[in-house]
């Protein structure tokens, strides 16, 4: 795994937390010479195999600085792989391990996307796409990691729609307010998307003040903006 190339000093995944304990053997002993003999003549207990839970596809989880971006390097340069994934036990291996978004330094995001696609507007299966946006205010940064989490566990566990047309979903954090994006493949299907935001909507449990907004990415790309585009839907 690489190294996200930060100060923040990400702790590093490990896959292999999740065995159990060996079975160890009970003789009873009436003598210690006894007990020695007979605990040399039972066989050892195989351990029991790690069963793992599928997930129905690969994801990879990414960050990024760009504060802490080199001069010669570019955005997607900075770009840093932290873990790949595929079993529910894995995916927890790795929330276990690292910070979560309100210890990482303002202007840092996280990126989980589906394995093949790239966190950037100009992948191709991103580009005729958008993004269902929460604007989480500086009032509300406690709700952050939990919202995070639970939109994690929404897109591994294939709830926010059955078409396969998520892509992924960014966290940024930043000084005044912090954002949470669910990145879709098809911005022009109206009825997808917002069967996409009202599942959304649901695993944030947001009150009816708040509103998540939609925006396609060549509206970003046009405006060199994440966010600072028309709002295509709302739910």
């Amino acid at each position: 795994m690489d190294d996200v190339g930060s100060d923040q000093q990400l702790p590093n995944p490990t896959k292999d937390a999740m065995s159990d304990d060996e079975s160890k053997p009970v003789v009873a002993a009436q003598s210690d010479a006894e007990a020695s003999n007979a605990v040399t003549e039972v066989p050892p207990t195989p351990s029991e195999p790690i069963v793992k839970h599928p997930l129905q596809h690969r994801w990879v989880l990414w960050y990024d600085n760009p504060k802490k971006k080199l001069p010669n390097e570019s955005w997607e340069e900075n770009l840093k792989t932290v873990y790949t994934f595929d079993t529910v036990e894995d995916f927890w291996c790795m929330f276990n391990n690292i910070l979560p978004p309100t210890k990482l330094a303002s202007g840092s995001n996280y990126h989980l996307f589906k394995h093949g696609i790239r966190p950037m507007w100009e992948d191709p299966i991103n580009a005729k796409g958008g993004k269902w946006v929460l604007t989480n205010s500086r009032q509300r940064r406690a709700r952050l990691d939990d919202a995070w989490m639970h939109t994690m566990l929404a897109l591994i566990g294939e709830c926010l729609e059955d078409d396969d047309d998520l892509c992924g979903a960014v966290v940024s954090v930043r000084k005044a307010q912090d954002r949470i994006a669910v990145w879709t493949k098809t911005a022009t299907n109206e009825s997808l998307q917002k069967v996409v935001g009202r599942n959304f909507r649901k695993v944030l449990e947001l009150n009816k003040n708040e509103v998540l907004k939609y925006q396609s990415h060549a509206d970003a790309a046009a405006s060199g903006s994440s966010y600072q585009n028309e709002v295509v839907y709302d739910a």
